[in-house]
């Protein structure tokens, strides 16, 4: 069933990791939805040691059964990207081309924005959630600065919860 998987992208560019949300509100994201629900989840990601070790700390306490529902597009190449995305539900990704993609092949997303503008780099659809908390420091990023930020506590992000994330895949069932 097709409209039973939704996507993740957990990874983000080495060029502005401010805008990366913890692999802790990821796991615990992913926990709840298996938990509660029927899907599939695909996370995208490079095929790297790193990624690798997120997926194993996100599956290592999970029964067998709802390890299975997990998967990810480690054996799958950049240009397979696009189609893989295109099947799922919903993707759910901070800012970077994987949110994009989706966005791009229809898939309704859930953006999470913190240290970067949604309304300059958001996903360029209707199909849309932005999960972004406005505050005073935020956006600290943008191409005008080179992506760089003197940030070193991405609380823009860290208030993003996963249980809001969460509220809004059952809004959307």
């Amino acid at each position: 069933n097709l409209n039973n998987i939704i996507g993740m992208n957990l990874s983000i560019s080495e060029q502005a990791k401010n805008r990366m949300w913890s692999i802790k509100n990821w796991k615990k994201l992913i926990h709840l939805i298996l938990n509660n629900f029927d899907y599939k989840i695909l996370i995208t990601m490079p095929n790297t040691i790193e990624e690798k070790k997120k997926l194993n700390y996100i599956t290592k306490d999970l029964s067998k059964n709802l390890r299975k529902r997990i998967f990810s597009s480690q054996k799958f190449s950049l240009g397979d990207l696009p189609y893989i995305v295109s099947k799922t539900k919903l993707f759910i990704s901070s800012d970077t081309g994987p949110l994009h993609i989706a966005a791009a092949e229809k898939v309704f997303v859930i953006s999470l924005f913190g240290p970067s503008d949604p309304l300059v780099y958001g996903p360029y659809t209707y199909r849309k959630i932005l999960l972004y908390k406005h505050l005073s420091c935020s956006p600290c990023i943008s191409n005008f600065n080179e992506k760089e930020s003197l940030c070193k506590n991405n609380l823009c992000m860290k208030k993003i919860t996963p249980e809001e994330v969460f509220n809004i895949i059952k809004m959307r069932r």
